[in-house]
């Protein structure tokens, strides 16, 4: 989430691969297909970052909401590029449409 979408859509094949063969070194099982299970991870990051919208008052603000916007908004950017409800056996009718959130 902290890459633009142009580094992410540019790197993530390859830093997929290389953590599993860093993983593999150290004698850490990896997935046979390691690139699946990343692009279904990505609701779990969405939905970490959305947690810390909306806060209680008397709750610290931890993170700017301009920020976990953002990151939210890259996050549903690379699940849609890379089909994650496809990968999860969730198919949806009709073309892709933007997601706005705001804060």
């Amino acid at each position: 989430s902290h890459l633009t979408p142009d580094q992410r859509a540019g790197w993530e094949a390859d830093l997929v691969a290389r953590h599993g063969e860093r993983q593999a070194e150290r004698g850490i099982g990896v997935p046979a297909d390691a690139f699946l299970d990343y692009r279904r991870s990505l609701p779990h990051a969405m939905f970490f970052w959305l947690a810390t919208l909306g806060r209680h008052p008397l709750h610290q603000e931890v993170q700017g909401s301009e920020i976990t916007v953002e990151l939210v908004r890259r996050i549903t950017t690379a699940a849609d590029d890379l089909g994650t409800l496809d990968a999860l056996g969730i198919h949806r009718p009709g073309s892709a449409r933007p997601l706005t959130i705001t804060a």
